[in-house]
């Protein structure tokens, strides 16, 4: 039988069960572990554009599957809430969900049900009439960084858990940027949707589709824009190699 509940928890709860004549109905165990959150982007000072994708890198040392709320303030003014119940470790942020700041603030909140991590960026700007980013005279895909990058699980303090890709755009196109091993093999579509031109950025943290570590070794990224097939200039495809190491 399904059933949710909104209160304040005592710190160290464990379980929750819900009894019948002393007889257990349903229950869920959680952790008393919080996770870990980090934002690979944007960074801190960066100008936001009329869009900007943040990405971070999460874990949870108990297995619980995370869901993600972003909250924005500006020039120290009270947090308004930007996305919640997210599931994805990047979201597309539209400059028209912010107000004009000098001194934003972003915070990222990874939560297991229980327990909460926080990720804070600051000194973001954010213009009042923030124009549209310049687009490249063309299409360009950037070698990713760091190369080679390690799991979180490898290290929790060393190594870099994740790696981000960064790509131009002369216009507004339809773009997708899929991971693969030597062997053709696609292990994880990142993007997949259509993009304003100009510079843009997505993070690998070695994980497949389907959420589990990649093995070690060699992988290519691949960018595809617009309709290669059509010819003179109406579309791109270019593929770059990096490492990952467990």
């Amino acid at each position: 039988m399904p059933f949710s509940f909104n209160l304040p928890l005592p710190d160290g709860t464990k379980k929750i069960a819900f009894l019948r004549g002393g007889r257990e109905l349903a229950s869920r165990v959680f952790s008393v572990n919080a996770p870990t959150v980090q934002i690979t982007s944007p960074a801190s000072g960066q100008t936001l554009g009329q869009s900007t994708l943040i990405t971070w890198t999460a874990s949870d040392v108990d297995g619980e599957a995370l869901r993600y709320d972003i909250l924005f303030s500006s020039n120290g003014q009270e947090q308004q809430v930007v996305a919640v119940n997210l599931t994805e470790t990047s979201y597309l942020l539209k400059r028209s969900q912010v107000p004009e700041s000098g001194a934003a603030t972003l915070t990222l909140i990874a939560n297991d049900g229980i327990n909460e991590g926080r990720a804070v960026l600051r000194n973001l700007v954010v213009s009042v009439d923030s124009p549209r980013e310049p687009a490249a005279a063309q299409f360009i895909l950037q070698q990713n960084y760091p190369n080679p990058f390690w799991s979180a699980a490898t290290s929790r303090s060393a190594g870099n858990p994740a790696t981000t890709i960064r790509f131009n755009l002369p216009r507004s196109t339809r773009v997708e940027i899929a991971i693969y091993d030597l062997h053709g093999q696609l292990i994880r579509t990142l993007l997949s949707q259509t993009m304003i031109g100009g510079e843009h950025v997505v993070a690998w943290d070695g994980r497949n589709d389907a959420g589990e570590l990649a093995s070690s070794g060699v992988y290519f990224y691949r960018l595809q824009a617009g309709d290669p097939s059509a010819g003179s200039g109406q579309g791109f495809v270019q593929s770059r190699k990096m490492v990952f190491v467990r």
